[in-house]
């Protein structure tokens, strides 16, 4: 069984995005989930002071909607964060 370190995750993932582009910059957040979610409120007010553009796509069956978060952010350290507050909620999966 494979052990999974949400520290050394967050600290690959911190790596990868400090080097994928300039900072401040746009960033896309991705995530999934179910249309009759609660989370996707909680998710858009964690974006409310940055200008988001959000964009909201439904499944074809109508069960799952996909929610792209387009904002300018400060650092790659500010991505991780709101990807760490997101990861909170049970039925949200981060892309």
């Amino acid at each position: 069984m494979v052990t999974y370190n949400k520290n050394d995750f967050n600290d690959s993932f911190y790596e990868k995005i400090k080097n994928s582009q300039s900072w401040p910059g746009i960033y896309l957040f991705k995530y999934i989930l179910p249309v009759k979610s609660k989370s996707l409120t909680s998710i858009k007010a964690l974006f409310s002071n940055l200008s988001p553009k959000f964009t909201i796509r439904k499944s074809s069956n109508n069960n799952y909607q996909s929610l792209t978060v387009k904002v300018e952010i400060d650092s790659a350290k500010s991505v991780v964060d709101i990807y760490a507050k997101t990861s909170s909620f049970k039925d949200v999966i981060s892309l």
